[in-house]
Order: C-alpha cells, then structure tokens, then sequence
C-alpha cells in the first residue's frame, strides 16, 4: 500500500473517530445518534424512557439499556505561518510551498471523510480566515486562493493564533498548525490556555537542512554560487526553531517534516504520529 493512501486512510479514520463519540446535550454541533451497543443496568444508572430496552428486558427477565453514541459534524482548521522565515529553504521548493503541498494532501483526507475543512493564515497576527466547509473541491479551490496570494515579510507570533483560536466562533474538532516555529516569541501562555479549554491541537514543525546545521541567527544572509559567481539572498533565516521546546513540556505530540525528504517519506511521520494517538487514547 502506498504511503499517499496510508495516509488518506488515517486521516478518514481520524475524521469518523472524531464524529463518533459521547457528547453533552450543550453540544450545538450533534448531527443524530446511533446505537452504540446494549448492557444491563449498572450501579449509578439513571435510565430513562429512550434508553431502556424493554424488548429485551421482558425477555431476558433483567433490565437492559441502549446505550448511544452521537454523531457531530467534524470541523477541522488548518492554519498556515505566511512568515518571513517560511519563504526560505536550500531544496527545489521553499518551506512555504512544502507547507501548501502538504496542507493539500491533509486536506483532500479529510474532506474525503466527513471534515469541513477551514483555513487561518497568521504571522505576526491573522491575515485570512475562511470558516470550514465541506467538499473537497471547494477546500482545494480556497487552498490555491491562499497559496497564489503574495506572502508578506512578517515575523511568526504563534500567541496571536492561539489567542484566536479561543474566540473563533464555530469551535474545531482538530486544528493543525503549520509552522518552522521560528522568532516565535512567548506563546506558552496562549497555548496552555488553548489546551485547557479541550481544543485538539496538532503543531506540525517544518525544517530544512539549513534550519537544523546552522548557529542561530536572524536576518539576511547573501550566498555566492562558487561556479558561476552569482548571488542569492535568503531573507530572515533562523538556526533553530526554538519553541518547539515548549511541546514537550505541555505533553503535547507534534509531527516534523521537511521538504529534504524524497518520495514523499514526510507521510511517514503523519503515519507515525495518527498510529501513536490512536494507541495513547485507546
């Protein structure tokens, strides 16, 4: 089986994952119940009428209960860094254009299953919003909107994000984060504060090899090619994304790609990370 389709797969089953579930009445999102299974009455039990199984407790001669499972609408967000430090890389792409390649593939998972399918572009604040929608044509229609628009030189501020994310009005089941999560400054706070109110957060980190085997710093570096002396200038380069340090100390998993990957092994780490949640959550 192919990694693409592996892929796809995971995601379907992440989206019907998210769908399914146990909600409380204030849900405003459920869509309708299905029968989750059948049990006998337990301790602390409160049945009522739509619960209790009479059929089967006449003829068992023991009380039974339906127990239901609500189905909800599954809206996803998927936000994008349009930083200064994305528009850089020393492969065939840049880390932006890896980002959107990616994002495409994400989303085309999702929309297949049951997802609405939402974008937020952000830097140093939030430069575009588009609510989640379903249908995968329209999700790829509003992706190449975003892409063909001119990326700014900005700094990434992922705490404006977050704090976004706090008051967005139709609240995400899942929201995937894209970003080299450079020049990030303090967002610890906003982020803890994101992961207390139950939003399911996944940061996906992008590097390249100049990311991860160069010193730290910010600002223009100037290349010269040694064969045909001409000049290339990489804007608001950083060494080292250094707030993903603040993932592992929330507990919070992460996927890392890079656009120096062949044949698409970036899947692999999807992959990995779905399978990893799946056996987490149980």
């Amino acid at each position: 089986m192919s990694r693409a389709l592996r892929l796809r797969l995971k995601l379907k089953e992440l989206s019907e994952s998210l769908a399914l579930g146990r909600f409380t009445s204030r849900e405003k999102s459920l869509a309708g119940f299905e029968p989750e299974e059948v049990r006998r009455l337990q301790s602390g039990d409160s049945p009522t009428s739509s619960s209790f199984d009479a059929l089967r407790s006449i003829l068992h001669k023991r009380y039974f209960l339906r127990i239901k499972r609500a189905e909800k609408s599954v809206r996803a967000l998927i936000c994008l860094d349009n930083s200064s430090s994305m528009q850089s890389g020393f492969g065939e792409i840049t880390k932006r254009e890896f980002m959107f390649a990616v994002a495409g593939e994400i989303v085309e998972g999702l929309t297949e299953a049951v997802a609405e399918v939402g974008f937020i572009v952000w830097s140093c604040e939030i430069e575009d919003e588009l609510p989640p929608l379903s249908g995968v044509f329209r999700a790829r229609e509003r992706l190449a909107l975003l892409c063909g628009k001119n990326a700014e030189h900005r700094l990434t501020r992922p705490a404006a994000l977050f704090e976004r994310l706090l008051i967005v009005k139709d609240r995400p089941s899942i929201v995937f984060i894209f970003s080299d999560w450079h020049d990030t400054g303090e967002f610890s706070e906003a982020l803890q504060k994101c992961l207390a109110a139950k939003l399911d957060i996944v940061p996906v980190v992008i590097s390249d090899t100049f990311n991860r085997g160069t010193p730290r710093f910010l600002g223009d570096a100037i290349f010269k090619s040694a064969e045909n002396k001409t000049a290339k200038a990489l804007e608001r380069i950083s060494g080292r994304a250094e707030g993903v340090k603040i993932f592992p100390l929330l507990k919070l998993p992460s996927v890392a790609i890079s656009p120096d990957t062949e044949n698409g092994e970036w899947r692999d780490n999807f992959i990995e990370f779905f399978e990893n949640r799946e056996r987490e959550r149980g």
